[in-house]
């Protein structure tokens, strides 16, 4: 019988350890995701026009570009196209930088939501920052304090005032 109990504590052990592998892997897929689309922009309901060429689209590009105060031209723009999309619905517009612009940045769908998670986070416990800098996540509770990076939701939960 403690050879059998012996064995669960070794295997239950082992699985706290892969489920923490999982984790530190989840985060590297994410930071890698982060930087192959740091320089790729989509935009969804720019209303397409028929037979569009490359020129067409590169000239739609610089002109939602100046709409939002930054100037990219087609010297920035490495490639530029019109992703798949439902039949009866307009294909997103999406274009790849050479380097992204200072004043844009582009969120993946996994950092919007967390970045509205520490937003709300912020707003409940008092925390006066909160803020995104090259994808990444930050909050910080008063001026001068060392600002905390957000990596994920079970952060947020650690960072809770315990009663």
């Amino acid at each position: 019988m403690k050879k059998w109990i012996r064995k669960s504590y070794f295997l239950e052990r082992e699985r706290t350890q892969l489920n923490q592998y999982v984790t530190i892997l989840e985060n590297k897929i994410k930071d890698l995701q982060l930087c192959s689309r740091s320089t790729t922009i989509e935009i969804r309901n720019v209303p397409a026009e028929n037979k569009e060429s490359h020129d067409d689209l590169v000239s739609i590009v610089s002109k939602i570009a100046s709409a939002i105060g930054t100037k990219i031209g087609s010297n920035d723009i490495r490639d530029v196209y019109r992703l798949p999309a439902k039949t009866g619905r307009t294909e997103p517009l999406s274009w790849n930088l050479h380097a992204m612009k200072q004043n844009i940045q582009v969120l993946p769908l996994h950092v919007k939501i967390l970045y509205y998670k520490t937003r709300e986070f912020a707003k409940t416990n008092n925390y006066n920052f909160c803020w995104t800098s090259n994808g990444r996540i930050y909050l910080r509770k008063q001026p001068g304090d060392k600002a905390i990076l957000v990596k994920s939701e079970k952060e947020l939960s650690e960072l809770m005032p315990h009663d």
